[in-house]
């Protein structure tokens, strides 16, 4: 958001973008975390992680809600694009784990 400090006198302070990529970095986190892990407190804590991010960026006067709103929407977009072009067919919080036959291993 733009606006005024009293500390600087009264001048605009510009100190926001649109959307945010705090928010949008966290919700990618949190989706990330539902991908790879089926323990339910790592996933839990990554969704904890992506909303305390926004309360704090909000809260500090970082961003507004439409920013925050925007970067989880944006990200969770640009997720579900990356999954249509790769073919994806599962659900899109689904765990999606490599089979160990395709681990790449080191030579011996």
């Amino acid at each position: 958001p733009t606006r005024r400090s009293s500390d600087l006198g009264g001048q605009l302070v510009g100190q926001a973008a649109f959307p945010s990529l705090h928010a949008g970095w966290a919700v990618w986190v949190a989706v990330m975390t539902m991908r790879i892990t089926p323990s339910k407190w790592w996933r839990a804590l990554a969704w904890t992680y992506a909303l305390l991010m926004s309360v704090d960026i909000i809260g500090t006067g970082n961003h507004w809600v439409l920013d925050c709103a925007a970067g989880w929407l944006i990200t969770l977009f640009a997720l579900w694009l990356i999954d249509i072009w790769q073919g994806e067919r599962r659900g899109f919080f689904s765990l999606r784990l490599q089979p160990t036959e395709q681990v790449a291993r080191a030579p011996s």
